[in-house]
């Protein structure tokens, strides 16, 4: 009997699984402390970071979303005494080649950068479906919404979240971010996405369940001074 013989072609190519894709969105709040201590046990893909966030840490990407004609007149920014085009400065010194994803034209530090636009019209096109198919009712008050957008349309399955926790000047400022973020938080979890808020965040509350002397009725589930049981 003649001996079988297979070429290669006709092998069947079995490609191995990638396994998750998993992608840290980094922002500057106090928590970003423990992007500092996690990366050792979880595995992280990508780090993608906000504003001058990238100037403290290394990121693949760098998210500067504002819009430089809002931020010269922006009475809030004065008050403060920010001088944003001084932190354009900062960003471009430290980053290097890393793409910035912006929402227009720059014309101050930043425009010798790699700066990419962002997709909006595939963004709106991928979520308007989630606000009424109508884009004037989406909720998009920060750069956190982009991210999280953006990382489900290029098929994350695990979103890490550090430093993210609006914790601004204002309560109309930071009911809108947290409003922003976990609107967001919930999209992607319906896209299936794993979405893990790092366990010191103000974000979603979960860092009260930290607290040596947590409130009665404080826990995960309101109202309830022993937590319902049930399966992890």
């Amino acid at each position: 009997m003649d001996e079988l013989v297979l070429k290669p072609s006709e092998f069947e190519k079995v490609e191995e699984d990638p396994g998750p894709k998993v992608i840290a969105l980094v922002g500057k709040g106090a928590s970003l402390s423990d992007y500092l201590k996690e990366p050792i046990h979880h595995k992280i893909d990508e780090t993608w970071g906000i504003n001058a966030t990238a100037c403290y840490i290394n990121c693949d990407r760098v998210f500067r979303m504002d819009s430089e004609a809002i931020e010269k007149d922006n009475p809030l920014f004065k008050a403060q005494g920010l001088d944003m085009g001084l932190t354009d400065e900062f960003i471009a010194s430290k980053v290097g080649k890393t793409p910035i994803y912006v929402s227009g034209p720059r014309t101050g530090a930043l425009s010798a950068c790699n700066l990419q636009q962002f997709p909006i019209d595939d963004f709106i096109a991928r979520f308007r479906k989630y606000f009424e198919d109508d884009p004037s009712k989406f909720i998009v008050n920060n750069a956190f919404a982009y991210m999280v957008g953006l990382a489900v349309m290029e098929g994350a399955t695990i979103i890490r979240t550090y430093g993210m926790d609006f914790t601004y000047p204002t309560v109309q400022e930071l009911g809108d971010g947290r409003e922003t973020a976990g609107c967001w938080i919930t999209i992607a979890r319906k896209e299936g996405v794993k979405v893990v808020v790092n366990p010191t965040s103000m974000l979603l509350g979960g860092y009260k369940q930290m607290m040596p002397e947590p409130m009665v009725g404080r826990g995960v589930f309101y109202g309830y001074e022993e937590e319902p049981f049930f399966d992890a």
